[in-house]
């Protein structure tokens, strides 16, 4: 898994606000949108959103571009090289979440992926054909109280590894994006791909194919007095990954 967690659904916002959570209970009301990421003080990743706030591209090491509306697309492109990664030819359903899609390397067609939701909206499969090689796959996604609880991916009709999820319950989560790539879908992207988590993630658990734990992500998150992170920590038995935010 891509990083593995998380998230999913987090700065440098300099703001002369006291560091100060909202109150339990609180219902907060998100308007910010996440301008910028921070990771390690090594690279940024900066977010540009059109008028009615979806996200039109992601610079960073690569450049990702959105074509929104019935049309909907994504191109990226990594600095340095002429290697073209798409997706496109989507297909919505009837609530306006994606429901199928193509993905190309190059201008050829690799893979074709079909995506199911419940009736809140979040994402409970994808599926992956490939094109070029024989290969499928899927993702399973399971929820609780609003949040993905475990991911299960199968690989050719075989069980492969379960991702296990834990959450902060008094933090709303004010992201936007599945800036983390938690769906594992391949690219960051938002709502129309699935209603995102409702709270911040505390912890991720990987189990392989036997059920034996192979790893755990820590995630530690400081907010502002609104609610939005400033910067998060995430911690693996050797690493410590440190993330800062800008919204606005």
């Amino acid at each position: 898994m891509k990083k593995a967690f998380i998230l999913l659904l987090l700065t440098a916002v300099f703001s002369c606000k006291k560091e100060t959570p909202p109150k339990t209970g609180e219902i907060m009301v998100f308007k910010k949108r996440l301008s910028e990421i921070d990771i390690n003080n090594d690279y940024k990743k900066h977010f540009v959103y059109n008028a009615d706030g979806r996200i039109t591209a992601c610079n960073s090491l690569s450049n990702t571009t959105y074509g929104q509306g019935n049309a909907f697309f994504i191109k990226y492109v990594q600095n340095g090289t002429s290697d073209v990664y798409e997706m496109k030819n989507t297909t919505r359903n009837a609530q306006g979440k994606i429901a199928s899609s193509e993905r190309y390397y190059n201008g050829q067609l690799t893979t074709k992926i079909q995506y199911t939701y419940n009736s809140e909206g979040f994402l409970t499969r994808i599926i992956f054909k490939r094109t070029d090689i024989n290969y499928d796959a899927e993702n399973n996604y399971y929820y609780e109280n609003g949040n993905m609880v475990k991911l299960v991916q199968i690989k050719n009709g075989v069980q492969d590894n379960t991702y296990r999820y834990e959450y902060d319950l008094q933090a709303p989560n004010p992201f936007k994006l599945d800036w983390y790539e938690v769906m594992e879908n391949g690219f960051i992207t938002d709502d129309q791909f699935g209603t995102l988590n409702k709270n911040l993630p505390k912890r991720q658990i990987r189990e392989d194919k036997n059920g034996q734990t192979g790893s755990e992500i820590q995630f530690h998150f400081t907010r502002d007095a609104d609610g939005y992170p400033l910067s998060a920590e995430e911690k693996t038995k050797d690493h410590t990954t440190l993330y800062s935010f800008k919204f606005e």
